[in-house]
């Protein structure tokens, strides 16, 4: 990914910023104009506020990325308050541990590919028209399990796939306009222990 010293002033979307790898990263890239992301508004709130003490214009803007109208909203805020968009990161996600035979039910690969897929495809598709106007980046926070199968991920191991074929597919797409696709592959990340669970489904969430 460009360095942050490179992005100064540049106008980035974070998804799934309030914690984990998109706090992190928010925190990484505070030289950038920030729109930041995620369903929990209060912890989303406060990592704005760090941001800015780090000499960011940065702000928060609640949302789900599995609804449109939320998507939406993000993308319309960003060009409202910046007048651009330069970088939109994908890195809101769920996951899953259970063996695929012990499932009572599918409901959580739903779940997994509404979030870790769809959401990001919807917000592409959205932001994408800005980012052919800037020359942008569109970054996908994927992970080794979209390359490799994991035992008790098969639900989170196939949305990943998804994104990373959508990705890959998509650059073919794009090559000569200037906006470049860039897929990152996480391996197991620490993070505050029940962070984003989903009550009723064994998924956790990354903001």
């Amino acid at each position: 990914m460009t360095p942050s010293h490179e992005l100064r002033g540049k106008v980035t979307i974070v998804t799934g910023a309030s914690t984990g790898i998109g706090r992190a990263l928010a925190l990484e890239l505070a030289g950038a104009a920030l729109v930041l992301a995620a369903r929990d508004e209060r912890t989303l709130g406060q990592v704005a506020a760090d941001c800015s003490e780090r000499g960011a214009r940065a702000i928060a803007q609640r949302t789900d990325v599995t609804l449109a109208a939320d998507c939406s909203a993000l993308v319309d805020r960003a060009v409202a308050e910046f007048g651009r968009i330069d970088m939109l990161v994908n890195n809101a996600g769920v996951s899953m541990s259970a063996r695929f035979d012990e499932l009572g039910d599918l409901g959580i690969f739903e779940d997994l590919l509404r979030v870790n897929f769809l959401g990001a495809a919807r917000l592409t598709h959205l932001a994408l028209p800005h980012l052919k106007a800037s020359k942008g980046r569109l970054v996908a926070v994927a992970s080794v399990a979209g390359v490799v199968g994991v035992p008790t991920r098969t639900g989170y191991a196939a949305s990943k796939h998804a994104l990373v074929g959508f990705c890959d597919s998509l650059r073919v797409e794009l090559e000569g306009t200037g906006v470049t696709v860039t897929v990152v592959y996480p391996d197991f990340v620490e993070r505050d222990p029940g962070a984003g669970l989903r009550p009723g489904r064994q998924a956790a969430g990354t903001g």
